[in-house]
């Protein structure tokens, strides 16, 4: 096939040169990207963490906003995207190998844990999986990849656990660890919010799941 093959000759120089986007061969990975052969699209998702992976300069900005207002614009609401979700997970996966932390990195992983919470077991089994991928490519725990980003995640997941229900179960899921383990440890981040939310009784959940009276959280 000759999209195959241009692809893999693509991602053989990836690895040697940087490109400048946009050009030619961007919008060439993005016509892959939604083509309609599964394998195609799977295949141009191992050229994204390539088109990051470069010294953090001007050019490099340009390219990650690139990419990532790319994948982001896909909408789980617009079903005749549904069938490009799968490379749009695995993506976010492989750009996480390679990313170093920074604001970028977190507006990655808030993305695949957004994928956590999908109605579509598929897609959300999927996020766990690339979660624990990128774990064991770093060769870190899970909980390591999203320890920096703590503070914000674990108050969004309870802020949000009305409008996403699943979400804590599979986040937990993901990093291995029991549900009240994660509050517990979180507490110091989502207590401040619980108590000057208005909208859910936070308190008492956070109360019931970890076994303490409300005085004493």
């Amino acid at each position: 096939n000759v999209l195959i093959s241009l692809l893999i000759a693509i991602t053989r120089s990836l690895r040697c040169y940087r490109i400048t986007l946009p050009d030619g061969i961007w919008e060439f990975i993005k016509f892959c990207f939604t083509f309609e052969v599964r394998e195609i699209r799977l295949l141009s998702v191992k050229t994204f963490p390539l088109l990051i992976y470069t010294p953090q300069d001007d050019q490099y900005e340009v390219v990650i906003e690139t990419v990532l207002s790319f994948l982001f614009k896909f909408s789980p609401h617009n079903k005749s995207d549904n069938y490009i979700f799968e490379g749009c997970i695995m993506a976010l996966g492989e750009l996480l190998m390679v990313k170093t932390i920074d604001s970028n990195y977190y507006i990655i992983l808030n993305q695949l844990v957004k994928f956590m919470s999908d109605t579509d077991e598929f897609r959300s089994n999927l996020a766990i999986h690339q979660l624990k991928i990128v774990a064991k490519t770093k060769n870190i725990s899970t909980w390591q990849v999203i320890e920096p980003f703590l503070p914000i995640l674990s108050r969004d997941i309870i802020k949000n656990r009305y409008l996403t229900p699943g979400l804590l179960d599979n986040f937990c899921a993901a990093i291995e660890m029991d549900i009240k383990t994660f509050i517990t440890r979180t507490l110091a981040y989502t207590i401040p919010f619980a108590v000057t939310s208005h909208e859910k009784d936070h308190v008492s959940f956070l109360s019931q799941i970890t076994g303490k009276p409300k005085s004493e959280l």
